[in-house]
């Protein structure tokens, strides 16, 4: 019985957020050039999950790697795997280096 209340007051939850992005899209409180670019961006292969994975780093991992892409040119950034435990990201841009660890 609360299962089924949880997934009432998750589906209205859901169905008052959508109604509140039509809301915001339609008012023109967006600009239709930035929702087809984000809709673009959207039909990237792994683009949302990169995305979500982003947005769910702690605010200091999330400024670390914001500081890292924005020092640097991201066509020169590569990518180096330390087996399956670690990466490096590196840019002849400049002497940074960020290593990633699982």
């Amino acid at each position: 019985m609360f299962l089924m209340q949880e997934e009432i007051a998750q589906h209205d939850t859901t169905k008052a957020e959508v109604w509140e992005l039509i809301q915001t899209l339609v008012s023109g409180q967006v600009s239709p050039g930035r929702i087809l670019e984000l809709y673009y961006w959207s039909l990237e292969p792994g683009a949302v999950e990169m995305l979500r994975s982003f947005l769910a780093l702690s605010n200091k991992d999330r400024a670390l790697l914001q500081a890292f892409f924005g020092s640097v040119d991201a066509r020169s950034i590569s990518i180096e795997a330390c087996g399956s435990e670690k990466i490096t990201l590196s840019s002849p841009d400049n002497d940074d280096r960020l290593t990633v660890t699982r």
